[in-house]
């Protein structure tokens, strides 16, 4: 008996699909059969939405027993594992033997009040059933810890093996025997140490070649899990040196170019500085007053600031504030310093630019580089792990073993058990549909006494079962018919009757004049 605890996951869906179906397909060949514990039903899906529903209400089941539901809350609530018999024990295990094994464990890990799906696999040589456990409890809504599970377990199934006389893993009992002498637990570090200790200096000619084989994969993954470490180190480093390269540049072009402004600045705070005493000298005077009106008149009109008045009158107002002089000659030397700002800056930008687009290039062929070592890397330890799994499948053919190698592709696929906890509802079927002609009731009429007409539109409604499909005019070939030439086929067909005239007036045929009275011949007699 060997027991096998799975990860803990939170989507009922992917366990049920991962144990109900077979590896990469949808059926259930490989199931034997199915039973439940504490669930009202036997179907599988109806116990798994019953399952689902228990967790998601847990919060309302704390309530109702008197629990706080306080605390930290998990999502783990499923939790399975298989008990698996040997395979000389094939014909000896049927289906009452593995639900009684399967009681036994639950009760062993305290779950048995818990809702259980048992299900039983038929594709391997040894006969194994799977467990699928709700942790959460139906009655109070707890979620159950399975503390020391393993060790429970384990504990389990060799008292098992021992009850039923049959002991298929010695390894195990081998254990049991030394737990119970060295009871207390400084011992049991000591026995494991010392084990450890023995089993490294044991001589390396003294090995089989299995074990030799098992440290040599122990050390290629080791050597592997370095390597991969060494490659993320390298290309970290290389990136914060180019990183690191191009800061040193852009700091100094960004040096170099206020070394080249300072000059330019100077020269132009210079020329300030002169503008600014030739403005106060002309306002000393009559004519330097009118002069820097009709300056402040024309960045007035260049900044649309004249109001729709003329250059004249604008240039008059001036001419009588100072305030207003002052003020426009201000925003002028603010307009130009801006001006020139902008062009120098615009300048650092462009060689900034230029700067970080080397720097992208650079990263590129550092990340192409990367790639590539990654693709070699990749390469070559799979090549490596072959070598060893071809050695692997040469002694399991030496001791008449199978080899089952299992790939990624075999094992449950993490997102299929990570899925959403909702229950699946059945999606509507997309009902048929077609065109009508649907009429709005008549508004009221207008006070004129005129009568609105109701209006009339085109929609799409539901499809009626007694609708008649549209049939289409063309041929089964997708074609028109060819219209039949009746005159080949001689017979006779009437004429179609010309258009009526309606606007033509149409004339009453005349009332016949009524019959003459017969002459009586008896009144002459």
């Amino acid at each position: 008996m060997v027991p096998d605890i799975a990860k803990k996951g939170h989507s009922f869906k992917g366990a049920f699909q991962y144990y109900l179906h077979d590896k990469g397909a949808d059926t259930a060949e490989r199931v034997g059969w199915t039973e439940t514990r504490n669930l009202l039903t036997d179907d599988p899906n109806t116990a798994r939405n019953l399952m689902i529903a228990t967790s998601l209400h847990q919060d309302e089941l704390k309530k109702a027993a008197g629990i706080k539901a306080s605390g930290r809350k998990s999502t783990q609530h499923v939790y399975a594992y298989s008990l698996a018999w040997h395979p000389d024990e094939a014909g000896q295990i049927d289906k009452s033997e593995m639900l009684r094994a399967v009681d036994e464990s639950l009760a062993e890990l305290q779950a048995e009040n818990l809702q259980a799906v048992i299900v039983c696999h038929t594709d391997q040589d040894h006969p194994h059933v799977h467990v699928i456990l709700n942790r959460v409890d139906p009655i109070d809504g707890r979620m159950h810890s399975f503390s020391n599970d393993r060790l429970k377990l384990s504990d389990w199934a060799n008292r098992y093996e021992r009850e039923r006389g049959n002991i298929v893993t010695p390894a195990r009992e081998e254990k049991r025997k030394i737990r119970e002498q060295h009871q207390d637990k400084k011992e049991r570090q000591a026995y494991a140490e010392e084990k450890r200790r023995t089993a490294s200096e044991r001589p390396r000619d003294d090995l089989s070649p299995a074990a030799m084989l098992k440290d040599l994969g122990e050390a290629q993954k080791q050597r592997h899990r370095a390597e991969w470490k060494q490659l993320s180190a390298t290309n970290k480093e290389l990136r914060n040196g180019i990183y690191d390269d191009f800061r040193g540049r852009i700091r100094d072009a960004v040096a170099l170019h206020k070394t080249e402004c300072k000059p330019i600045w100077a020269t132009y705070f210079r020329e300030q500085r002169q503008r600014q005493q030739d403005f106060n000298r002309r306002e000393n005077s009559v004519i330097g007053i009118i002069e820097n009106a009709m300056a402040t008149t024309a960045h007035q009109h260049m900044m649309g600031q004249l109001d729709g008045r003329g250059k004249l009158s604008a240039t008059f107002t001036n001419a009588l504030s100072s305030q207003r002089r002052k003020q426009a000659f201000e925003e002028r030397l603010q307009m130009d310093r801006k001006q020139l700002s902008e062009r120098l800056r615009g300048i650092l930008d462009d060689d900034l630019k230029r700067l970080k687009d080397e720097r992208s290039l650079a990263l590129s062929g550092q990340r192409e580089k990367f790639n590539n070592d990654r693709a070699d890397l990749i390469t070559r330890q799979d090549s490596e792990r072959e070598k060893v799994r071809e050695a692997w499948r040469q002694i399991y053919h030496d001791r008449g073993i199978p080899f089952r190698h299992r790939s990624k592709k075999d094992e449950p696929v993490k997102r299929d058990f990570e899925n959403s906890r909702k229950i699946d509802t059945p999606k509507a079927k997309a009902q048929p549909t077609r065109q009508a002609t649907i009429s709005t009731p008549s508004p009221a009429p207008a006070p004129k006494g005129e009568v609105p007409r109701a209006t009339v539109q085109a929609k799409t409604v539901p499809a009626k079962k007694w609708d008649k499909p549209a049939q289409s005019k063309k041929g089964l070939d997708g074609t028109n018919p060819a219209k039949k030439d009746w005159s080949k086929t001689g017979a006779t067909t009437k004429s179609a009757s010309p258009p009526k005239d309606w606007g033509k007036k149409v004339e009453r045929a005349k009332p016949r004049p009524a019959p003459k009275p017969s002459k009586d011949f008896t009144r002459d007699r």
